[in-house]
């Protein structure tokens, strides 16, 4: 990890100004994140600052959480979504002590433009959706490219090459981590920034094919008919903004179909997991 950060390195973590009031007051709780993530459930982190800004707008529109989260808080779920600060984009940024993450069992995949990628790339895949599918590993931490378009099939799984990610999958990486401070993101001055052009296809043709495949997901999710789907998707806060938030490729359209169908005031999170598990299992019977 020495090519990518200096012994002590500065880290972002995009979130809802809700969520970041709870790390910085009680911690990082590791049993209640998510689990079909890219590197495993973690808390994940990243080097780019604007990268960890768009994706504190996108939890300010879904601030989705596991229910284990409400329970400790002792909220009801209804006090939690109507809770002014759930729709408030901000992230947090620490120091990390890099020496110290290195001493702990890790693994590291290059990004696309370092020299060894080339020789990574098929491992990254494998490792990707090997975690999206559910099965746990024994790092404390990983660090690489962030994938998008998440899919069963290793060979639809795609890469950012201008993003990383740096999962923390053990409490003893979670305290490599110091010095917690919350940054609200300004929505009103602030601008989506774009990572992937020119490497990709523009953002109208993204939007398009994202709306088909989120329709497509929603037409097997619930009883509706076609011109209703896409109706819902039309409407939904995921195509409302002036801009596109090109972070949104970073779920499969399953993900967001459910955003849509269950909306802002119901936990789905294990819902859409053993949704996933299931269709996995059926593809292995």
């Amino acid at each position: 990890m020495e090519d990518v950060f200096p012994a002590t390195a500065r880290v972002f973590h995009g979130t809802n100004l809700f969520a970041a009031k709870i790390i910085l007051k009680h911690g990082i709780w590791l049993d209640i994140q998510r689990r079909l993530t890219d590197f495993g459930p973690g808390f994940y982190v990243t080097c780019n600052r604007e990268q960890a800004k768009n994706w504190a707008l996108v939890r300010a529109e879904h601030p989705q959480v596991y229910r284990g989260l409400i329970d400790r808080l002792n909220m009801n779920i209804s006090n939690y979504f109507n809770h002014p600060d759930t729709k408030k984009a901000a992230y947090l940024f620490y120091d990390i002590d890099i020496n110290k993450l290195k001493d702990l069992n890790g693994k590291y995949f290059p990004l696309p433009q370092h020299s060894k990628w080339p020789l990574s790339h098929k491992k990254w895949r494998k490792f990707v959706n090997d975690c999206r599918s559910g099965k746990a590993h024994k790092y404390d931490f990983v660090y690489g490219p962030v994938g998008k378009k998440h899919k069963t099939n290793s060979h639809q799984i795609l890469l950012s090459r201008a993003k990383d990610q740096l999962s923390l999958n053990s409490e003893k990486a979670i305290h490599c981590l110091s010095n917690p401070r919350i940054i609200p993101v300004n929505v009103a001055r602030g601008r989506v920034h774009s990572f992937w052009q020119p490497y990709v296809i523009s953002e109208q043709v993204m939007q398009r094919k994202l709306k088909k495949n989120i329709t497509m997901e929603l037409l097997k999710l619930g009883d509706m008919s076609k011109k209703e789907a896409q109706n819902q998707v039309e409407k939904s806060w995921i195509f409302s903004k002036a801009q596109f938030n090109q972070l949104l490729l970073n779920e499969p359209p399953t993900f967001w179909a459910y955003s849509i169908l269950k909306g802002n005031d119901t936990l789905w999170y294990q819902e859409y997991e053993s949704h996933v598990y299931g269709k996995q299992s059926g593809r292995g019977s």
